[in-house]
């Protein structure tokens, strides 16, 4: 793909026989920073704990809640004054910070949700969460490799409505799921890494359009006939039940 936004560069691989290597396909992210956001030990109250300590130390909110406080105070606040719109998606950056199912959280029940992407309002803001994971808490996780995964499931599915064929029982899905989430097939499975201004970043692998929506022995779509962004899916997946992929 030569030199793309990592995302950018997934897009157009997946699509790359339909769009026959064009230049002229590019969904490339304009991306700008806001100051940071501070949320006081008061505000969140139960609804957050903290789990081990040092280094290893995480931050734990109830997703419920989390979602509900950035829903009516903080995108309110920023839609209120002008800085973000409907024509922007917007990533809440934490770090070493999870969120769990239950409220208040647990580390042993439900958790940990790293990262999610969703939708509000008419006309409708699309958002998320993301944690940049230094703590060393889940194999597999580490640093850009959430935001790859979040990001490339907003891109493909920025409403959450985008169905697909049932697929499951494969990387964090246990069950059968139908929709376009291109992150969850592949969670824990890393990209090799990318180097850069003296730095190893650590990117997820990605499934493409053909691994959710071929039949089987169908070609790919994808760049070099694969079905996933460094070639560990062989094969579209399989239906679910049982799921899995060919």
């Amino acid at each position: 793909m030569g030199n793309a936004q990592f995302v950018n560069g997934i897009r157009r691989a997946e699509f790359w026989n339909t769009i026959h290597g064009s230049v002229a396909y590019q969904n490339e992210l304009n991306i700008s920073f806001a100051s940071s956001y501070n949320v006081s030990a008061a505000t969140v109250g139960s609804h957050g704990i903290t789990v081990s300590s040092g280094c290893g130390q995480l931050g734990l909110l109830s997703m419920d809640w989390l979602d509900g406080f950035l829903q009516s105070t903080v995108i309110s606040a920023l839609t209120t004054s002008s800085a973000i719109s409907p024509k922007s998606v917007v990533c809440f950056l934490l770090k070493n910070v999870a969120q769990g199912e239950t409220d208040p959280p647990s580390a042993s029940a439900n958790c940990c949700v790293l990262g999610y992407h969703n939708a509000m309002g008419a006309p409708v803001h699309t958002y998320g969460t993301i944690d940049w994971e230094t703590a060393g808490n889940f194999d597999g996780i580490s640093d850009a490799s959430i935001a790859s995964h979040e990001i490339g499931e907003w891109m493909d599915d920025p409403l959450a409505t985008n169905a697909t064929p049932p697929w499951g029982n494969i990387g964090q899905v246990n069950g059968c799921q139908a929709d376009w989430e291109v992150g969850d097939p592949l969670s824990g499975t890393l990209m090799p890494a990318i180097m850069m201004s003296g730095k190893s970043y650590q990117i997820q692998e990605l499934p493409f359009f053909s691994w959710f929506f071929n039949k089987a022995g169908d070609p790919s779509v994808g760049a070099g006939g694969k079905f996933s962004s460094n070639g560990t899916f062989q094969g579209s997946s399989q239906s679910c039940p049982p799921g899995g992929s060919n």
